[in-house]
């Protein structure tokens, strides 16, 4: 398979894991492809410059938007983290009366 298309694949599970907060799905699939990369970039690329520079710049592109995605779902389980701390709180209260 072609790298470029591999890597592709890659990234549509990613995303994928990131948007359902698939955390363990998201490390192996992390895991895998940085398997991939290696495997590519411990290979002579004589010839291949520009088809590299062009995967080098779609990863991180792909990269950032990850970790837009990343940062999105921190914010959202922080927000349910601290109004589940409140509740937890005024149960406390409600409790001690």
């Amino acid at each position: 398979m072609d790298i470029v298309k591999s890597l592709s694949s890659y990234a549509g599970y990613i995303e994928k894991h990131l948007s359902e907060g698939d955390w363990e799905g998201l490390n192996i699939t992390l895991q895998k492809r940085q398997e991939v990369l290696e495997a590519f970039f411990s290979q002579p690329n004589e010839g291949k410059e520009p088809k590299v520079a062009d995967l080098i710049l779609k990863i991180q592109a792909e990269d950032i938007m990850f970790l837009k995605l990343l940062k999105d779902q921190k914010l959202e389980l922080e927000k349910q983290f601290t109004s589940l701390k409140q509740g937890r709180k005024l149960v406390k209260v409600y409790q001690d009366l």
